[in-house]
């Protein structure tokens, strides 16, 4: 398993890292706290110690495999980002015949990607 997402009161989140925390000790599985991350409001304090070796996003920063989780600044950010990629992509598409690059373009570049995003 490579990445989960819990959500719900800091009680239960903790509650349930625990519980995944044993069950993956016991099949010689680790949490990676370098990687963890917990999203909360700035200024909640948490009590779990646990929870607090975990890197802080609040809401506006956060995102989920690659797509932000609300639409605020990361979105621009993000789509500015996918933007930039696919000029640069275009830019080398002349490279190739021309139904080759409209096939990577429609299929690989852009549509799909977007579509995550939003």
């Amino acid at each position: 398993m490579d990445d989960f997402t819990l959500g719900g009161h800091e009680d239960v989140v903790d509650q349930d890292i625990a519980k995944v925390t044993s069950t993956g000790a016991n099949l010689g599985l680790s949490v990676n706290v370098n990687k963890c991350e917990i999203v909360h409001l700035r200024g909640d304090v948490l009590n779990s110690a646990f929870l607090q070796s975990f890197n802080s996003v609040t809401p506006e920063d956060a995102m989920l495999l690659g797509a932000p989780l609300l639409p605020d600044k990361m979105l621009d950010v993000t789509l500015d980002i996918c933007c930039s990629d696919l000029s640069r992509a275009i830019s080398r598409l002349n490279l190739t015949e021309a139904h080759d690059a409209l096939i990577l373009l429609r299929s690989c570049l852009c549509a799909p990607k977007i579509q995550h995003i939003l």
